[in-house]
């Protein structure tokens, strides 16, 4: 998996992700000389933002392309098309990022980042995270793990 956090959408993002997968890649087969498969890289961006600010950036390579629409539907079998899973933070209420089923470090790590973009909205949920925060410093590697 590879995460990738933004706090703005970036028009070119699908083919920065391709690079980053690339170079995982590239650096797998640098210290696998006989490898005859690749690993899987599944490329995330996790969108935190300011209030209001909607992801409208292309979610796959293929759509970056400079073509009109008939050649590009013509060459669509050629053109790489990764294309990333998009966890956009900012299009969801601060109730349902609160009930997410995730780690304590991973809620308290969206809500630090929506309060980073100055979501005022943010500030009412911190004494809800107090258990969340308790658990991360109760955890094995204790006060440690908030700095991973």
């Amino acid at each position: 998996m590879l995460a990738e956090h933004q706090s703005e959408p970036h028009p070119m993002m699908a083919f920065r992700m391709l690079e980053y997968v690339v170079a995982i890649i590239r650096k797998y087969l640098l210290e696998h000389e006989n490898a005859r498969k690749i690993p899987a890289v599944v490329p995330l961006v996790v969108h935190v933002g300011p209030q209001g600010l909607i992801w409208r950036a292309p979610l796959q390579v293929s759509e970056l392309f400079d073509l009109d629409p008939d050649t590009h539907a013509a060459l669509a079998e050629y053109l790489p098309r990764m294309r990333y899973f998009l966890d956009d933070v900012n299009a969801i209420g601060m109730s349902e990022l609160m009930d997410r089923p995730v780690t304590p470090k991973v809620r308290v790590t969206l809500i630090a980042e929506r309060l980073v973009a100055d979501d005022p909205a943010a500030l009412s949920v911190l004494p809800r995270l107090e258990q969340d925060f308790r658990r991360i410093l109760a955890a094995p590697v204790g006060r440690s793990s908030t700095h991973s």
